[in-house]
């Protein structure tokens, strides 16, 4: 079989178990949904870490028992829109693009975590928004985030409080599906960055916060920042957001270390090199230059593109997590692989074939046809058993949906 029959096989039964599922799931970091632990843990940080945690790296899923339901997770629902919009097997005219548009419509949030559109989030996926609804898009301020409770490192989200990260897939998704309502919430999306996130200004360029309540200096965040602001402006918003936009790619470029790398962020806690994070760095770079049409971050993108493939990848497309870790084996860090090197073609002309045995050792690797899920391997002789919906599945299908359409160009 062809790889490009072989990848269509497994992205369209990636597709169908989603669909028949509602696009709902569970993801690795919903512990904090717990409807009988919540009450118990949502006074106390160490808590909800240990809560999140332990719910994480259980070999056992413990979310039926604990009353954490399937989700929709805003970010995982972007990626299966972006992913059918480069689908051979999805028609743009199917009724699917307008659901999913719908439901990440309901997911939307202001900048302090309420729902922007309506009162109800259920109730709008099924209805059209209204045309006073849209008028609140000319000058609101529009976000998504996770539809979980998240306790990271050095902060607390609560569910749906926007993100900066989650925000960019949102609205890039819209955009590839053609939205009608792109252009307007493109530029809310660019206010939300422009009001809401903070913003160290220094002498090398400037940073965005990761969301409204830290003031974490996050490389990849700041990128995803960065790209909503050069969206909007493209979108018909003012030459400031541009100039800004530059000014982030211009401090991250800053960052990188001799060897071609980037640490996650600025400060001791993110102090680590990692495939998954360097992947998000090396593609929002080349979306980047191409959104802002220049070719200024092109040495930065090729230094970077050459430790991404030496020191993160093994010669048989084998992901690392990290710089000679194999372990865990995830399909999260394999599907952006593949993406980079896809969406990078242009600095690398083997990019595309080394794509390919990506995705093949994915696979042969991670993939169980008989349930017709990708697993995470955390050692040779462990697997998770648990399908995450947004982690695994959303971003395999976007990877073998986007390697398939590179046959008919970019997109």
């Amino acid at each position: 079989m062809s790889d490009e029959s072989s990848f269509q096989q497994v992205a369209k039964s990636i597709w169908d178990n989603a669909v028949a599922e509602g696009f709902r799931g569970y993801d690795p970091y919903d512990g904090l949904n717990s409807r009988f632990l919540w009450p118990v843990v949502k006074r106390s940080r160490f808590m909800r870490l240990a809560l999140q945690q332990a719910v994480k790296r259980s070999p056992l899923n413990l979310r039926p028992l604990i009353g954490v339901r399937p989700g929709l997770n805003p970010k995982g629902l972007a990626l299966f829109l972006r992913g059918a919009a480069n689908a051979r097997f999805i028609e743009l005219g199917d009724p699917v693009f307008k659901q999913l548009g719908q439901m990440l419509l309901a997911a939307s949030s202001t900048p302090q975590g309420v729902q922007f559109f309506g009162q109800d989030r259920e109730s709008l996926e099924s209805r059209e928004v209204t045309p006073e609804e849209v008028n609140l898009l000319q000058s609101g301020r529009i976000g998504w985030g996770y539809d979980f409770p998240w306790q990271g490192k050095g902060f607390f989200l609560p569910a749906f409080f926007p993100t900066a990260v989650c925000t960019c897939f949102v609205v890039e998704a819209l955009r590839k599906s053609r939205h009608k309502l792109y252009e307007p919430i493109a530029r809310a999306a660019a206010r939300f960055v422009n009001f809401d996130l903070a913003c160290a200004r220094m002498p090398e360029g400037i940073c965005f916060s990761y969301s409204p309540r830290d003031d974490t200096c996050i490389y990849n965040a700041s990128l995803y920042a960065a790209k909503l602001l050069a969206l909007g402006w493209k979108s018909g918003g003012p030459a400031l957001w541009r100039d800004d936009a530059l000014e982030a790619v211009r401090f991250v470029i800053s960052t990188q270390r001799e060897d071609g790398s980037w640490v996650y962020g600025k400060g001791n806690d993110w102090d680590w090199v990692d495939g998954l994070h360097t992947g998000f760095v090396l593609e929002t770079l080349e979306d980047l230059a191409r959104i802002l049409g220049t070719d200024d971050f092109d040495h930065a993108i090729t230094n970077g593109l050459a430790y991404y493939s030496e020191k993160l990848f093994e010669s048989d497309g084998t992901a690392l997590s990290k710089p000679g870790e194999r372990y865990p084996m995830d399909p999260h860090t394999y599907a952006q692989g593949a993406i980079t090197f896809l969406r990078l073609d242009r600095h690398c002309p083997d990019s595309r074939p080394f794509a390919a045995s990506i995705l093949r050792k994915a696979i042969g690797e991670l993939w169980d046809p008989d349930e017709g899920v990708f697993r995470t391997r955390s050692s040779p002789k462990s697997t998770q058993s648990t399908r995450f919906i947004r982690w695994s599945q959303a971003w395999m299908f976007r990877a073998l949906a986007y390697s398939i359409s590179k046959g008919s160009g970019p997109k």
